[in-house]
């Protein structure tokens, strides 16, 4: 970790106890409302998919509380835990402790909170206490952040700093003034083993999926996917090739290199594909079908960050689940209760190249995302029966394709 504390004269306890009792959430950055509640939100979004994934997973504290908001009426039993009385007092329920206080629990949430423990002996400390008392640890950090130090009260870790635990998923943050680089990290502690789900039980019907996994190489290197038994993409890949071979190679003769963002990831075959054989800095796989997130987490965790949200124009949607034999039919459609987010939203910094695989949403989410286009020029790879529809859209631009099963074009900018 490089040295036992970042500033010797800085007091952690005694700044987070004014800040708490000032309710200032900001610090060093005003944040508006707006940006606060979409951070929240957006962190509340992650934990609820998680529980949804682990159902074993009945008892969780929430460890640096604040007001408890993100904790709130969740279908486990909550603990929640803050240094400050006045964080307490807002909480729901509540009790005011520190890391030695922690009792067994199967998950513990630590958002915003780790990051801020600048001391490496005390990080340590802590880190010992959460590890012995937890099995899933769901943490925030600077995890990829060659800037370390960016403030008195934070200090941004690599994973490797968090000793005694494994990375299960990764999501990036919204990006907010000087959380840019900021994850989320689901963990868990290695002594227990926690497995990646590779079964999903499909609640209604009571049909579990099995796993397949397809073995074979390519330029030189092993390949490995798993994916549903049975299903379309899975039988492609038992060839031994991936899945759309043809557009993925024009995609990597064309040399893009910078941040790749793959909308409509299914099981990780393009994203797995994006971020190991083209020039990708950076990999977002965005998929919104719990179904598939256990596969998609097999297949490219630790290659990029995952992001489960649905993609859209910002109004709400309803998801209408695809076929058992083709799970990746699953679709959105308007008119139902379920937020979506733009691509501004989900990288606001620009994109060298968006994949968009949406079942016939591509153009209303282009449409919603156009100044954004606009901005960074990224290739464009949609799925589309008229590409006219998006040739309106990307006026002047070059089109190349059709390729794949379905067709699918590529449009560039001039």
């Amino acid at each position: 970790m490089g040295g036992a504390v970042v500033n010797p004269d800085f007091n952690a306890e005694a700044y987070w106890l004014e800040r708490q009792r000032r309710a200032d959430r900001s610090g060093n950055y005003k944040y508006t409302q707006e940006q606060r509640n979409e951070h929240r939100e957006f962190k509340r979004a992650v934990l609820l998919g998680i529980l949804d994934r682990h159902t074993w997973v009945t008892t969780l504290a929430d460890f640096g509380a604040g007001d408890g908001w993100i904790t709130r009426e969740l279908p486990v039993d909550v603990d929640r835990i803050d240094i400050s009385p006045e964080a307490v007092a807002r909480m729901p329920s509540g009790r005011v402790g520190t890391a030695a206080d922690l009792t067994p629990v199967d998950m513990i949430v630590a958002y915003d909170v780790l990051l801020h423990v600048v001391d490496d002996e005390r990080f340590a400390d802590v880190l010992a206490h959460i590890r012995r008392n937890c099995k899933l640890l769901l943490v925030s950090d600077g995890f990829e952040s060659t800037d370390k130090t960016i403030a008195r009260h934070c200090r941004h870790r690599s994973l490797r700093d968090y000793v005694g635990f494994t990375e299960l998923s990764s999501w990036k943050l919204p990006n907010l003034p000087g959380l840019g680089s900021c994850r989320i990290k689901l963990l868990s502690v290695d002594r227990h083993e926690v497995e990646r789900v590779e079964e999903v039980e499909e609640v209604e019907e009571e049909i579990i999926v099995e796993t397949e996994v397809a073995h074979f190489r390519y330029r030189g290197e092993t390949v490995d996917l798993a994916a549903p038994k049975g299903d379309h993409i899975t039988r492609i890949l038992r060839r031994g090739e991936f899945y759309e071979i043809d557009l993925l190679e024009a995609i990597r003769e064309l040399e893009i290199e910078g941040p790749y963002v793959d909308c409509g990831a299914h099981v990780g075959n393009h994203s797995v594909y994006f971020a190991r054989f083209c020039k990708s800095t950076e990999v977002y796989a965005v998929e919104c079908n719990l179904d598939l997130i256990p596969f998609l987490d097999k297949n490219f965790g630790g290659l990029g960050a995952m992001i489960h949200v649905y993609v859209g124009d910002g109004d709400p949607v309803k998801f209408v689940p695809g076929p058992e034999l083709n799970v990746g039919m699953g679709k959105t459609v308007p008119g139902g209760d379920i937020p979506t987010s733009t691509l501004a939203k989900i990288c606001p910094d620009g994109a060298a190249l968006v994949k968009l695989d949406l079942e016939g949403a591509e153009p209303r989410v282009l449409r919603a995302s156009r100044d954004w286009i606009m901005k960074h020029r990224p290739v464009i790879v949609a799925e589309a029966v008229d590409p006219a529809e998006i040739d309106w859209l990307l006026t002047d631009w070059s089109r190349m394709g059709p390729y794949a099963l379905t067709p699918t074009w590529i449009w560039r900018a001039p």
